[in-house]
C-alpha cells in the first residue's frame, strides 16, 4: 500500500511536525516533532507531501478559458494582480485542477519564501513530491462552512470558495468572514468545526452562544493535532501543488535510463542487425529483379520485336487469343495438361507444337520418373503421351515425348 509522509513546516526551528498516512488517509504513525533532517530520514519509499504555513500563502480562484497549463501560468499573474498587494513579479502562482464550474483554484506565495523553503529541504536531503499550502487541507464538507481551529490560528472554507487562514480572530469573526461579512448570523449555513486541544479551548465558550443564535455547529476534537486531518484531505482531494513552472521537478533522464543501458544497447544491436539483414535482402532482390527484367526484355526483343515489357505482354496476350481461336487451339489445352502432370524431378529442355502434336524434350531423374510423367498426362483421357526415346546423360535421362489429342 502506498504510504505518505506528510511534513508540516513551522516558524519555530526544530519544531517540524510529521505523520505517516496510508492512501486512504488513515494514520500509520503518531505525530512526531523534530528537525527537517529527522523528517527526511523517514522519507524512503514514501510519497512526501510538504505543507507550508497558511499565513504565508494566499489561496484564491480564477476564471480563465485557456486549457494549456503553461499558458494558464502565464495569465494568472495578470488576472489576479488586483487582488494582491504584492508586486506580481515577486509572486509564484500555482494552479490546481479546474472545477465543475470552470474555475481554477490558485495558490500564491512570494518567490523569496518559496526558494527559502526549497533551500531548507535541499540542505536536509529532502525531495518533496508535492508542496501545498496547509489551508488547502481544510476538509470539503458540502453545504457547510468548515473551520479548523488551532491555538491562535484559524483556517476556514465556505462552500465553493477558496480556503483561508486567519490569526487572532474569534470563531464568530471567522464565520462572518466566510459569510462575506453581511447578513444575519442566522443565515450562516451549518458549521463543521475541527479543533486541536488548544483551539477547542479557545472556541468552546463561543459554541453555545452561536448555537443559541440558530447556527448549527458540529465540533470534532483532534487530539493528535490538525496535521493528520489536513494530510488526509490533501491525499483525497489534492490542492494546488506549488512545484510548478520554475519550481517544477526536472526529469533526470540520465539516472532514469541508467538501469536500462544494457537492454537499450542490446535492443539497438538487434535493430541494427535486422535493418542490415533486411537491407542486404532488399539489395539481393533488387539485383535478381534487374536480372529477370533483362532476360525478359531480351526474350521480348527476340519474339515480339520490342524490348518494352508492356508492349511485349500485350503481344503475348494477342497471340494467345489467336492461338485459342485458331487451328492451333489444342496447344493451350495440351500445355495445361502437361503443367498438371509436372513434378519437381523433371526439367523441360524443349517444346514444339505443330499440327496438333506437341513434342517435348524432357530431362528426368530416372526412366521410372519419365514413365510416371507420361502416364499422368495420359490419365486424363483427353491426350495420349508416348515416349519416343530415352537416353541416359550425365544429368539424368533425356527423353523425347510426343503428346497428341485422344481421337476418342
Amino acid at each position: 500500500m502506498l504510504e505518505y509522509l506528510v511534513i508540516r513546516l513551522s516558524t519555530i526551528p526544530g519544531n517540524v511536525s510529521r505523520v505517516v498516512l496510508d492512501s486512504a488517509g488513515q494514520r500509520l504513525s503518531p505525530v512526531a516533532y523534530g528537525s527537517l533532517e529527522e523528517a527526511a530520514g523517514e522519507a524512503a519509499n514514501r510519497r512526501v507531501l510538504l505543507l507550508l504555513s497558511g499565513l504565508d500563502a494566499v489561496c484564491s480562484r480564477a476564471s480563465l478559458p485557456v486549457k494549456s497549463a503553461a499558458r494558464l501560468r502565464q495569465m494568472l499573474p495578470y488576472s489576479l494582480e488586483d487582488t494582491v498587494a504584492e508586486d506580481v513579479d515577486r509572486l509564484h502562482f500555482a494552479a490546481g485542477a479546474r472545477d465543475a464550474s470552470g474555475g481554477v483554484p490558485v495558490t500564491m506565495v512570494t518567490r523569496q519564501r518559496m526558494e527559502g523553503w526549497l533551500a531548507d529541504c535541499e540542505r536536509a536531503g529532502l525531495n518533496p513530491d508535492r508542496v501545498y499550502c496547509e489551508s488547502d487541507g481544510v476538509p470539503h464538507v458540502p453545504g457547510c462552512i468548515t473551520v479548523v481551529a488551532e491555538a491562535e490560528c484559524t483556517y476556514g472554507r465556505a462552500p465553493d470558495q477558496p480556503p483561508f487562514a486567519l490569526q487572532g480572530v474569534s470563531l464568530e469573526e471567522t464565520l462572518q468572514v466566510t459569510h462575506g461579512g453581511e447578513g444575519e448570523t442566522s443565515d450562516i449555513p451549518h458549521v463543521m468545526l475541527f479543533a486541536d486541544t488548544e483551539g477547542f479551548a479557545r472556541c468552546e465558550s463561543e459554541i453555545d452562544g452561536l448555537r443559541e443564535q440558530g447556527i448549527g455547529i458540529d465540533a470534532q476534537l483532534l487530539r493528535e493535532g490538525v496535521l493528520p486531518r489536513l494530510g488526509a484531505t490533501l491525499i483525497d482531494v489534492p490542492g494546488c501543488n506549488l512545484l510548478q513552472g520554475h519550481y517544477g521537478h526536472k526529469t533526470d533522464w540520465q539516472s532514469w535510463l541508467r538501469p536500462w543501458r544494457f537492454a537499450a544497447a542490446l535492443l539497438l544491436g538487434l535493430l541494427v542487425l535486422a535493418v542490415g539483414t533486411e537491407g542486404a535482402r532488399y539489395l539481393a532482390l533488387g539485383r535478381d529483379d534487374r536480372n529477370v527484367t533483362a532476360m525478359l526484355e531480351t526474350a521480348c526483343r527476340l519474339n515480339a520485336g520490342s524490348g518494352d515489357l508492356a508492349s511485349c505482354g500485350a503481344e503475348v496476350r494477342r497471340r494467345l487469343v489467336t492461338t485459342a481461336n485458331g487451328p492451333e487451339a489444342g496447344f493451350l489445352a495440351a500445355l495445361d495438361r502437361m503443367a498438371l502432370a509436372w513434378n519437381e524431378d523433371t526439367r523441360l529442355e524443349a517444346l514444339s507444337f505443330r499440327a496438333g502434336v506437341m513434342d517435348l524434350r524432357v530431362l528426368a531423374e530416372s526412366v521410372s520418373t519419365l514413365d510416371e510423367f507420361t502416364r499422368e498426362i495420359s490419365s486424363s483421357g483427353s491426350f495420349q503421351a508416348s515416349i519416343q526415346s530415352a537416353n541416359p546423360t550425365q544429368d539424368g535421362i533425356l527423353g523425347r515425348l510426343q503428346v497428341t489429342a485422344d481421337p476418342q
